[in-house]
């Protein structure tokens, strides 16, 4: 009986053995199948990445670490091998169970798709972070697949395409970075699914579309980027329910609308970037009960409104950018309660007022930056309690008094701008030696004192602004001795450029005397114009060879140019000599590859030749000899100029017939050309101007109104304009003109002259021209002063002119142009002085009446000038005798008629309105002129 019971014991536990033994290998043997097509999913995506040469990607990822004979060897065998394997391989992570759970492949130098990763076989795969790659395509729609997965990094690479609302299915997701990328389309509404969500990064992709409400249900999210794309739209108020957020970028996007009180809900938030949108209204005030916040930018957007008070609880806050929005009011006082604000910026608003006290509290400020507003009253002297303070920017304001004494008590102070107020007084002590200073602009107030006591020596000064104010004496040798200073600007305070100036201001008491100071070896500026530096240019300004701006201009300096500036350096880009006593020829050699862009010599004693070298700068725009000695024929070589803009030669002793051009396109961007007062001659320039391509265009009202010149130099030129000699301080590049008068040109105008449509400046007089004044010449548009005078032009005067609403001045005088005088429109305003000298001419303005048959009585003060007129014209006194019979019989009946109807008046006014009805000129004509213009 006990044996028979032993028996049937021992018949169940072998029973029992042998489905644990038939499990286990169903189990292993179901393990190994798994992870065997884990291994193979992951070398076959391997195997469809493109840069793989000899092995050098992933070479662990290899199935030579698998045995040969693993395949058909035990369970247990094969899934021992199998763990030592894939399970180890770089960037994979597996589970105890040998199935993999994390993939990170960060910064490995792929290059491919994910199209070949076969999500499906990884079904406990929770980690991917494959940022900082080379990986393009789509986002394949199979990554729902992975629906254990946490952690989804794509950022840092080449991805496109849309964002796949499949994304949604990955309920379990906590971080989304998709960041970096080149992902365009809207972001899906199925993201609002993710609630287990907590970081998520769309930045810096090209997603346009709106914000959709659904992330309102991402109540977990602690970080949010959306920043760098092109989304468009209001921002959703649902984005008040994030109340677990503490950073949020929205910036640099097209974002409209106003900002959304509820955002005051964000309880947590720390960061709070909007900036560089187009955002409107006001910045609600509940903005002030985000007690965590550290930073808050909303710089760059329509904001209007005041500053809210509120912000001044912001206790934590270390950074305000408010900056470039159209915020107005005063800025309230309670900012000076974020004593742990170190950059606060205001700049480019239009804030009134002045400067709050209690700013001086704010201890750990670095950068102030309160320019371009409307600020006003003194600068308070607390702000020499910031002794942290290294940027000061109060530029462009309306600021008055003197500069603190304590503006650099501090002594880390590195750029301070002050410029462009009404500041006056001498420089602080402080400033003095204040070492600590890289950058300063002072220029454009009313500050005095001598310049040579009033400046220390800084060791790390780069550049210097002082132009436009009230300082005197010799420049000091201090600047010499500032070993990284590279720009010194100090005008004079008489010539503040304000556009168009006539004459110059004669109050030159406080100017800066003395020699030309040879500047810092490494100096790239060097610029003081309208002083009294007299002496020479030293030979050793050439040993600055890093110098790309030399101004000099309206001094006192002779003697004669150094010949090495033309090839001392390739840098140079503006030499800037007029208006000095400079004597001699100008430097002969200007060597390939130099910068050159501007080369005014103007108002010098310059002679000789124009060097042909000039034609080696590629890059000159700006070529002004005016005013010299200067004996030579047309400079035709300079044609071939590509970037040729400013063109003058006038009042020189230049010669001889302008040949035709030999290039195929000569001077293409040339916009003004002043030959004036010269001793050329021959044939009219036709070749040359029928190339002036940007004379001619025609589509001016879309052309951005610009200035010639650099940041830190404005060209100018002197031209003769409206009767007037007239110096633009700046040349807009819509200008344009052509000035040949007081010359020897002959033969006729050229009806293509008609083609220049942006010419406002046309100046032919004095010469010897002939034919008729042709009728393409109402077509210049934009044409406001127009000077034939002194030439033998014959014929009418076009009725095409008429059409020139913008002429101002016209000048026909002195010619022999007969017939009536076109009425209406602009030449209704001008005066008898635009005729004169043209005897066969009538009509209004000029006293001359006309005959029944439309000829003018001869005057007899010049009846032998007439007579020649009337020969060549065939007049016949016998056809103006009958006229003359004619018209007394007209004038009898007449007469006879206003005595029987007693109404003189009425008729007279008739007459004398169809004769002439305007007589002066209309009152708004000058506000038309100057609409086009702005």
């Amino acid at each position: 009986m006990g044996s028979s019971n032993w028996e049937r014991v021992l018949s169940l536990v072998s029973l029992v053995l042998l489905v644990m033994l038939v499990s286990w290998h169903n189990t292993l043997s179901a393990c190994a199948s798994s992870f065997t097509e884990e291994a193979d999913a992951l070398l076959r995506w391997k195997a469809s990445l493109q840069n793989q040469a000899h092995n050098s990607l992933l070479p662990s990822w290899s199935t030579t670490l698998l045995p040969d004979s693993a395949r058909n060897s035990s369970p247990r065998a094969h899934l021992k091998e199998t763990e030592t394997s894939h399970c180890t391989w770089f960037g994979v992570v597996c589970n105890d169970a040998g199935s993999v759970i994390r993939i990170n492949l960060t910064n490995s130098s792929l290059r491919g798709t994910l199209h070949e990763f076969s999500f499906s076989s990884f079904s406990n795969l929770a980690y991917i972070d494959t940022s900082t790659n080379e990986l393009f395509g789509t986002i394949p729609t199979q990554i729902s697949y992975l629906s254990k997965l946490i952690h989804l990094d794509l950022s840092i690479n080449q991805f496109s395409g849309k964002i796949p609302s499949e994304i949604g299915l990955l309920t379990k997701l906590q971080v989304l970075s998709l960041n970096q990328n080149q992902l365009n389309g809207s972001i899906p509404r199925e993201i609002g699914q993710l609630r287990s969500l907590t970081g998520l990064a769309l930045y810096t992709n090209y997603i346009d579309g709106s914000i959709p409400k659904e992330i309102g249900n991402l109540s977990n999210l602690v970080y949010l980027c959306l920043s760098e794309n092109q989304l468009s739209g209001s921002i959703p108020p649902e984005m008040g329910n994030l109340s677990n957020l503490v950073q949020l970028y929205m910036d640099t996007n097209n974002l409209t609308g106003p900002i959304p009180p509820t955002l005051g809900n964000l309880t947590k938030l720390t960061i709070l970037f909007m900036f560089s949108n187009q955002l409107l209204g006001p910045i609600p005030i509940e903005i002030g009960k985000l007690k965590s916040l550290n930073m808050l930018s909303l710089k760059t957007n329509n904001l209007t409104g005041s500053i809210p008070a509120l912000l001044g609880d912001l206790s934590r806050l270390t950074l305000l950018h408010l900056y470039d929005n159209k915020l107005s009011g005063t800025i309230p006082k309670e900012i000076g309660n974020l004593k742990s604000l170190v950059d606060l910026e205001l700049s480019g608003n239009q804030l009134n007022g002045s400067v709050p006290a209690s700013f001086g509290n704010l201890s750990n400020l670095k950068v102030l930056l309160l320019g371009e507003n409307q600020l006003s009253g003194s600068i308070p002297r607390e702000i020499g309690n910031l002794t942290k303070l290294v940027v000061l920017h109060i530029g462009f304001n309306q600021f008055t008094g003197y500069l603190p004494d304590n503006i650099c008590q501090g002594r880390f102070l590195q750029k301070l701008s002050v410029d462009n107020n009404y500041l006056i007084g001498p420089i602080p002590k402080s400033l003095r030696n204040c070492t600590s200073l890289i950058k300063v602009w002072l220029q454009k107030n009313q500050l005095t004192g001598n310049i040579s006591e009033a400046f220390g020596v800084y060791p790390y000064l780069q550049f210097i602004d002082l132009r436009y104010n009230n300082f005197y004496g010799e420049i000091s040798k201090n600047w010499g001795m500032c070993p990284r200073l590279r720009a010194l600007l100090i005008a004079g305070s008489n010539s503040i450029p304000g556009g168009i100036s006539s004459s110059k201001s004669e109050n030159s008491t406080q100017l800066l005397q003395g020699p030309f100071p040879v500047p810092q070896a490494y100096s790239t500026i060097l610029s003081i114009p309208d002083h009294k530096l007299t002496g020479e240019i030293p030979s050793s300004i050439c040993n600055v060879t890093s110098l790309e701006v030399l101004v000099l201009s309206n001094n006192n300096l002779s003697g004669t140019i150094p010949q090495c500036l033309g090839n001392f350096s390739n840098n140079l880009s503006v030499l800037d000599l007029r208006m000095n006593r400079f004597h001699g020829t100008i430097p002969a050699t200007f060597v390939t590859g130099n910068q050159l862009r501007t080369l005014n010599l103007y108002g010098n004693n310059l002679e000789g030749p124009v060097p042909q070298s000039l034609v080696n700068c590629r890059n000159l725009e700006v070529l002004d000899l005016g005013n010299n000695e200067i004996k030579d024929t047309f400079p035709s070589w300079l044609e071939s100029l590509p970037e040729f803009k400013v063109f003058v030669l006038r009042s020189n002793k230049f010669h001889g017939s302008i040949t035709g051009s030999k290039a195929k396109h000569s001077f293409p961007k040339l916009q003004i050309l002043d030959l004036s007062d010269n001793d050329f001659s021959g044939p009219f320039p036709t070749k040359y101007i029928q190339n002036f391509q940007a004379m001619m265009n025609r589509d001016g009202d879309k052309i951005k109104l610009q200035y010639l010149g650099l940041p830190y130099y404005q060209d100018s030129v002197m031209v003769n304009m409206k009767g007037l000699e007239i110096e633009l301080v700046r040349i807009l590049t819509i200008f344009a003109t052509i000035d040949l008068s007081n010359n020897k040109f002959q033969g006729e105008i050229p009806n293509l002259i008609g083609k220049l449509s942006s010419l406002i400046v046309l100046n032919l007089s004095r010469n010897s021209l002939i034919g008729h004044i042709p009728s393409s010449l109402g077509n210049l548009a934009n044409l406001e002063s127009l000077d034939l005078s002194s030439n033998k032009l014959t014929g009418e005067i076009p009725l095409q002119l008429i059409n020139l609403n913008f002429l101002s001045v016209l000048n026909l005088s002195q010619n022999h142009l007969m017939g009536p005088i076109p009425q209406g429109q602009q030449f209704a305003t001008f005066e008898n002085t635009s005729y004169m000298g043209n005897s066969g001419l009538y009509g209004c303005p000029l006293s001359r009446k006309c005959k029944g048959n439309g000829t003018p009585q001869p005057p007899p003060s010049i009846l032998q000038e007439e007579e020649d007129l009337e020969s060549a014209s065939g007049f016949d006194w016998k056809v103006a005798s009958m006229g003359y019979g004619c018209g007394m019989v007209f004038g009898l009946v007449m007469g006879f008629f206003m005595f029987l109807t007693r109404k003189p008046e009425c008729f007279v006014r008739i007459i004398e309105g169809k004769r002439c009805r305007i007589e002066k000129r209309p009152k708004n004509r000058g506000h038309q002129r100057a609409g086009r213009r702005n």
